[in-house]
């Protein structure tokens, strides 16, 4: 969705139990125009992502885009080193609009108290859930956050392995601890990855989980000319657990 003061990416999974959210400011461009209120369409995320990684992940890159309500094509245009590559990317009809705008997931957070609030350094979260990666095949996780002891708790595992990962309050990892109680909940551990991708180009990490498991994962992203956005990502417990 662009509009004239910022440029919102927002994704749903096609079962609709995980949604992401991008909103980039119009401050962070070197070029915005945008001369009507708001202009939506839908777009193949692979495809918009390939035609972005021609040039690999160079930050020499520079990326031009612009959108046609005429013809309802994403024009790209990528330079580097004088080298220049146009991409058109067709836009997709689709009935998920009314769900999309209302970004339905984040509003059943909001509606919802939220039990735990934990804001963590992105690094060392990093290095935890490349462990939970090398167990992937498990296929669920269970996240446990505590007062006493006040500690997140990571656990997976199957027949030929399991794995429990706990970060204490204590730890230089967090930056902020807040519980009401003890909760636990399991998600799928493919969407946790999903949701945790971006911890390679985050700051912080602030998570939290409401009373019906639905958890937030918001990453605090800044550029390189030091201008700070926000990643969101929303994931439905699978199981609550005791």
């Amino acid at each position: 969705m662009l509009s004239k003061s910022e440029l919102n990416f927002i994704v749903s999974g096609k079962a609709k139990s995980l949604q992401a959210r991008l909103a980039l400011n119009r401050l962070m461009f070197e070029d915005f125009e945008c001369d009507a209120e708001s202009i939506k369409f839908a777009i193949n995320l692979t495809v918009l992502l390939d035609c972005l990684r021609i040039f690999g992940s160079s930050d020499s890159t520079t990326a031009t885009m612009s959108f046609s309500t005429a013809d309802e094509l994403l024009n790209i245009s990528l330079e580097e080193s004088g080298v220049v590559t146009t991409c058109e990317i067709n836009s997709l009809y689709t009935d998920d609009f009314n769900d999309l705008d209302q970004q339905s997931l984040f509003i059943a957070f909001r509606n919802n108290q939220e039990e735990c609030q934990l804001i963590l350094k992105s690094e060392p979260l990093r290095e935890v859930i490349q462990e939970l990666t090398d167990l992937f095949w498990t296929g669920i996780v269970k996240i446990s956050v505590s007062n006493n002891p006040a500690a997140i708790k990571f656990l997976t595992g199957g027949q030929i392995g399991a794995s429990e990962i706990i970060i204490p309050r204590t730890s230089e990892a967090f930056v902020s601890f807040q519980c009401r109680g003890n909760i636990s909940f399991e998600y799928s551990l493919r969407s946790l990855m999903f949701g945790m991708k971006a911890l390679s180009v985050s700051k912080e990490v602030y998570i939290r989980i409401n009373s019906e498991g639905l958890m937030c994962i918001q990453h605090l992203i800044e550029t390189s000319s030091n201008k700070e956005t926000f990643l969101d990502f929303l994931m439905v417990a699978e199981i609550a657990s005791e």
